[in-house]
């Protein structure tokens, strides 16, 4: 039930594979992909779509605002030790120039 977006302090969202898997070839799950990211956005709740596999679904859900994706396109499965390669680093604040 939606009631519970308002019951419950969500921090986060995770889409599930299967409405990824039919944003191939179904446009009525598109929409609600769609609609899932624009309600997350609203209420500043990060979503993670999982199960993402083609380049069409990155591109997609990329459009939509979604920025967590996981899913085989990046990598299967791995143990911890392994994904250290696929760690995100912030990025380097611009250095600062002292005007002389």
């Amino acid at each position: 039930s939606l009631s519970y977006l308002l019951r419950f302090p969500f921090d986060k969202i995770k889409i599930d594979r299967y409405f990824v898997t039919a944003s191939s070839e179904d446009n009525a799950a598109r929409q609600i992909l769609s609609a899932i990211v624009n309600l997350a956005c609203t209420l500043e709740i990060a979503v993670t779509a999982e199960g993402v596999e083609t380049e069409e679904q990155v591109d997609f859900l990329k459009g939509t605002g979604c920025g967590l994706l996981q899913g085989y396109y990046f990598a299967r499965p791995m143990p911890e030790a392994s994904l250290q390669p696929f760690e995100l680093k912030p990025p380097k604040p611009p250095a600062v120039r002292h005007a002389t």
